[in-house]
């Protein structure tokens, strides 16, 4: 697989939970998105996953104000916030001999989001998987690649 070929299994790095230096949730407790996404982590609720792209949406006149129908800050806080998510479940299941599961809560959410976002939105979504993090403790490549390892 791609842990492999890349040796990313042998970084040190990989065995550290992240440690996030700004305040990646904070557009997620409007509303309470966060608790939203919680549950759906837990229990994998499908409710979730059909109302997400509206929750994405700004209103009409936030809209034209900012020239983007999507509540940019909320894509990348939750795609932040979900991918951390993902590296813990893996970690947590590192353990085990069988290959990384791209049927888990996390991974549902990104394929949600690339598969039923129109292009604009998918547009964000993938912007925000490229962007670097702000986890000091992993390097951007390593968070890109256990993101694609799932995806």
């Amino acid at each position: 697989g791609i842990n492999a070929e890349y040796g990313v299994d042998l970084l040190p790095e990989i065995n550290q939970a992240p440690r996030i230096l700004s305040n990646h949730t904070a557009a997620l407790q409007q509303n309470n998105f966060k608790q939203e996404i919680d549950n759906y982590l837990k229990t994998r609720s499908s409710l979730f996953l059909i109302d997400l792209r509206n929750k994405l949406l700004l209103s009409t006149q936030e809209a034209i104000i900012c020239g983007t129908k999507y509540n940019v800050p909320l894509i990348n806080s939750l795609v932040l916030y979900t991918g951390v998510q993902a590296i813990s479940q893996f970690q947590n299941k590192s353990s085990q001999v069988a290959p990384p599961s791209t049927h888990s809560a996390p991974m549902d959410i990104f394929q949600h989001l690339a598969s039923e976002l129109d292009t604009e939105g998918r547009y964000l979504f993938f912007k925000c998987l490229s962007k670097p993090t702000p986890i000091p403790q992993q390097p951007h490549a390593l968070f890109q690649l256990r993101i694609v390892v799932f995806i």
